[in-house]
């Protein structure tokens, strides 16, 4: 996609020096920017899932439809707030460290901030997708060992289920019963694959990643 705009400015010779540059400048973007922003993310959406989820599947006696919950809700929570928070960033990392790279080909000051912005522009959403498949991997990774404690308990009568202190505060229609949610409760947790801009960004991941070859792991985070 960029590759066209880039043939405006540049002679043929210089546009495989230009992808390499935006591989580069891609990588190291996502790499200074991912750890905070997966980091906090899994945080919330960790610390979320596990209220709602411990709290509406408490009496649930099949514990593999509560982690099933838990990853729809939790993946779904870590992906948004890191599509959230890491687009200016990212966007800021990217334009820096490719106009870092392509002083080197010797560009017309004019002509690169051209060829910055707009190779920018292109590549953000798949940068973005990136991160946010870092933070929903880690998410899911983090919310199946807070289950496992909580259900560990649970198991071992030590935490089972909300007291009757706290329940007292909840009111009628949303209080745990026992056995299996309703299919149109459950439904609200299966519902968080649908949100929109999910979708896009699975589209963006798949349209762009053979342009700059970008790969899938940035480390640990």
């Amino acid at each position: 996609m960029f590759l066209a705009h880039l043939r405006y400015f540049l002679r043929h010779s210089k546009l495989l020096s230009i992808v390499r540059v935006v591989s580069l400048a891609m990588d190291r973007a996502i790499k200074e920017i991912v750890s905070g922003i997966v980091r906090r993310s899994v945080c919330i959406a960790c610390q979320t899932t596990k209220e709602l989820v411990l709290k509406d599947y408490a009496l649930e006696p099949d514990e593999a439809r509560i982690y099933s919950a838990a990853h729809l809700m939790v993946a779904s929570l870590a992906g948004s707030f890191a599509h959230v928070t890491c687009k200016e960033p990212l966007r800021t990392s990217i334009s820096r460290y490719l106009r870092h790279f392509l002083q080197d080909l010797n560009i017309k000051s004019e002509a690169l901030e051209q060829i910055v912005q707009l190779v920018t522009n292109d590549n953000l959403d798949l940068g973005c997708a990136a991160i946010e498949q870092a933070a929903t991997e880690k998410a899911v990774q983090a919310i199946d060992a807070d289950i496992a404690h909580q259900l560990l308990l649970r198991r071992d009568g030590a935490g089972s289920s909300l007291s009757q202190n706290s329940v007292s505060f909840i009111p009628e229609s949303l209080r745990p019963k026992l056995g299996q949610l309703s299919l149109s409760q459950h439904r609200v947790y299966e519902e968080f694959v649908q949100l929109p801009w999910q979708k896009q960004s699975t589209h963006t991941s798949h349209g762009l990643s053979g342009e700059v070859g970008l790969g899938s792991g940035y480390g640990p985070v």
